[in-house]
């Protein structure tokens, strides 16, 4: 699985700049990580130059849902 709402919670939390170099209790490998960051972006969530959190990524994370889900409230709104 994706470690998209970790990822979210840790940029919201300010607590990391680059995930890859988090001390994760279990690491998930590059690949998933590499994919949870395009899949953030790709939602908006996360500037794609910068990586960092947009106004919408703030609002994903403050729900602590799955992004894809917390798009779609965010679309219906």
């Amino acid at each position: 699985t994706q470690p998209s709402i970790a990822v979210l919670k840790l940029k919201y939390l300010d607590l990391v700049e680059d995930v890859s170099t988090f001390d994760w209790l279990e690491r998930p490998s590059i690949g998933n990580l590499e994919r949870t960051i395009q899949t953030l972006t790709w939602l908006g969530a996360l500037e794609s130059k910068t990586g960092k959190l947009t106004e919408i990524g703030r609002r994903m994370a403050k729900w602590g849902l799955e992004p894809r889900l917390s798009m779609m409230i965010i679309a219906g709104q």
